[in-house]
């Protein structure tokens, strides 16, 4: 669907869309043989997640962050980013950058945001904290 300049100011929609359009980005694995598809609504520039198990697919209550990804992982395991990349990384390069995170005064979901975009971008956070946690020890 196509936003006409009539009804987008500013970037914001001056009235709702009729159709929203959501693209499977991405299914992430949980523990609990439970998976996350994420979805992105271009129009409203927005990620959705949906919890499916078994029992089907639900839209999950909250978002899931790259964060709670990261505080699930045991083992390898694949982040997807929303550029199309990926990378397998391990508990300790999720305690790495979970580190950091928790060390930021302010600023967290600019982090999260900057961590999602591409593998590119989170290997550049992940080198940071490897580099300044090193110095601090």
């Amino acid at each position: 669907m196509k936003n006409n300049s009539s009804n987008n100011i500013g970037g914001v929609l001056k009235d709702p869309p009729q159709t929203l359009i959501l693209n499977k980005k991405y299914i992430q694995q949980l523990p609990n043989n439970q998976k996350v598809v994420i979805y992105h609504c271009p129009i409203l520039k927005k990620n959705f997640s949906f919890l499916y198990d078994k029992n089907g697919l639900q839209l999950s209550e909250s978002e899931i962050s790259i964060i709670d990804i990261l505080k699930n992982i045991s083992e390898i395991q694949t982040i997807y980013f929303d550029d199309g990349s990926q990378i397998n990384i391990d508990e300790k390069c999720s305690s790495n950058i979970l580190e950091l995170y928790n060390v930021l005064e302010e600023g967290h979901k600019e982090f999260e945001e900057y961590l999602t975009i591409s593998e590119n971008n989170f290997l550049k956070v992940l080198k940071y904290s490897v580099t300044k946690f090193k110095q601090e020890t």
